[in-house]
């Protein structure tokens, strides 16, 4: 009896563990059956009202006891690709037959040998897999696979690739960002195939769900710069991002001044040209603007034609912008300094013509510039909403028409009007948009403070603006570098624009790791090297 005992002892838990993994493996498939039917009658019940939603269903290999899903929007997919290489394969799937209804070899044969797409991807979270499909991807549910595969079947309608129009130019590529950001990205690889341009992805927008990718080269970008680039981003906290200007105005140092802290581009090849000096981009979706960061004052007044043409040429284009920048913003108020509070320092000639001119008119000269510069403001506004050709008749129109018929009416002088119509196309020479409307405001501050105490008054706004420009930063790199602080081996390509030979290090004023840049081989005097 001891001997039987103990061989019933022995036989019990073997008896107990044979028949529990038979009740686990049932247990799984009804498991895997139940979470099908229930995530099934979710996604029906989330997504109903939603015309652009498609569900699918279908037997997996033509085997009705292989239910599947498939979850996709419509207007975000190309459905020949969809048809060809997802709907079909499915369908006609084989060798089912020999890995079972279930777990982990159902899922990896559906990915490997059923779907025929480029990019697959398992996802378990439920929230997680609807946020891909909003995001332009498939989602397929299964019978015994308890998760979601994800496919690519990227679609829909893009714009083309072209030249931005706020960027025109005579040499360089004529390719322009566009409003996808997997397609703008490409374009930057093509400009840097270097294995350590690294491209790293957020998300921002509790609705929207916005894409945004840090691009910086690594061992050439700071670190620290990068690490606070991503620091700021993922503290943004806000519904949606409609627009790179949300992300600006977020991320820069100082909301408050009307200076640009971020350098926008369109240009892929001006994107990748501060990628090279250490710098990183800020990439967003469905916008085609890219931001560089850290960025300093000067750069607003260079452009990228500067370096595909002779280094004399860029000097002198270089001279023009900052000579039409200073026109820009003070060349009305020292008009109204002059005539109103200086008159002795204009020649008798030429101020008996003014006063000649300004004789029937009625307003001080301080009205006579708001006057026109409000109707110039309208004028720049409607033809920025207006259609290309009429754009063009509303601005011939607008300066000739009203302009004569103002001088007419006598409600301004026409020495008025040459300097407004000669500050407003100043203000169109520099190759950066941004500034052009940070030159806007800054010219209005210092009309009002002319107007008030003329020539001090313009001498006293550009202290103001000069020591904000002094104190303001970029992701701490100071904004008037390389001015202040004075660094003068930047200065070959600041207001100059040497030859590129003569570039071998990367910029002082940019933070950076890797510091050679080149190598100058040109010989001197025919013999040796410089």
């Amino acid at each position: 009896m001891k001997k039987y005992r103990i061989a019933l002892k022995a036989v019990k838990p073997m008896s107990t563990i044979k028949f529990r993994n038979k009740a686990s493996d049932g247990e799984k498939n009804a498991d895997s059956a139940d979470f099908f039917d229930r995530t099934a009658d979710r996604l029906r019940k989330d997504l109903s009202g939603n015309a652009d939603v498609i569900i699918r269903e279908l037997f997996i290999g033509g085997n009705e006891n292989l239910d599947a899903l498939i979850v996709y929007l419509i207007g975000n997919i190309d459905k020949k690709m969809l048809n060809d290489n997802v709907i079909k394969p499915l369908m006609t799937c084989s060798g089912l037959e020999n890995i079972g209804l279930s777990g982990e070899g159902l899922k990896e044969h559906i990915a490997k040998k059923c779907l025929q797409t480029g990019s697959v991807k398992y996802q378990k979270d439920y929230k997680a897999a609807l946020q891909d499909m909003f995001s332009g991807e498939g989602i397929l549910l299964a019978k015994g696979i308890e998760g979601f595969i994800i496919f690519a079947v990227d679609g829909g309608q893009k714009r083309q690739i072209s030249e931005p129009e706020t960027e025109k130019r005579i040499r360089g590529t004529k390719e322009g960002f566009i409003e996808d950001i997997w397609v703008n990205i490409g374009m930057i690889r093509e400009f840097i195939k270097d294995p350590m341009l690294k491209i790293e992805m957020l998300k921002i927008g509790q609705r929207s769900q916005t894409d945004v990718a840090i691009a910086y080269i690594n061992g050439l970008a700071d670190s620290k710069i990068v690490d606070e680039v991503k620091k700021r981003i993922k503290k943004i906290n806000i519904d949606a991002i409609l627009s790179s200007g949300y992300v600006e105005q977020y991320i820069e140092d100082n909301p408050w001044s009307v200076f640009p802290q971020l350098l926008g581009t369109e240009k892929p090849d001006k994107a990748a040209a501060n990628l090279l000096e250490g710098k990183l981009l800020i990439i967003i979706d469905r916008t085609p603007y890219v931001f560089s960061a850290p960025t300093l004052f000067v750069e607003f007044f260079q452009a990228t034609e500067d370096y595909y043409e002779k280094f004399h040429v860029g000097i002198i284009s270089r001279i023009i912008r900052l000579i039409a920048f200073l026109i820009a913003v003070l060349g009305t108020s020292i008009y109204i300094a002059l005539t109103s509070f200086h008159p002795e320092l204009i020649p008798s000639e030429l101020l008996i013509s003014f006063a000649r001119l300004r004789k029937k008119v009625p307003f001080p000269p301080v009205i006579e510039a708001l006057i026109m510069e409000f109707i110039v403001e309208v004028l720049r506004e409607a033809g920025i909403r207006l259609p290309t050709s009429v754009a063009g008749t509303l601005g011939i129109v607008g300066g000739i028409i009203l302009g004569d018929a103002a001088i007419r009416s006598n409600l301004v002088s026409p020495a008025m009007i040459v300097v407004i119509a000669i500050t407003t196309v100043c203000n169109f020479v520099l190759p950066n948009y941004s500034m052009t409307l940070s030159m806007r405001l800054l010219k209005f501050f210092l009309i009002l403070l002319s107007a008030t105490f003329g020539a001090y008054g313009i001498a006293l706004g550009l202290i103001v603006i000069v020591t904000h420009l002094a104190k303001l930063e970029s992701f701490s790199v100071p904004y008037l570098s390389p001015y202040a602080p004075f660094r003068l081996r930047d200065m070959k390509d600041a207001l100059l624009r040497l030859p590129l030979w003569m570039y071998v290090k990367r910029p002082v004023s940019i933070p950076h790791i890797d510091d050679k840049r080149a190598v100058n081989n040109r010989k001197k005097s025919g013999t040796g090297e410089n």
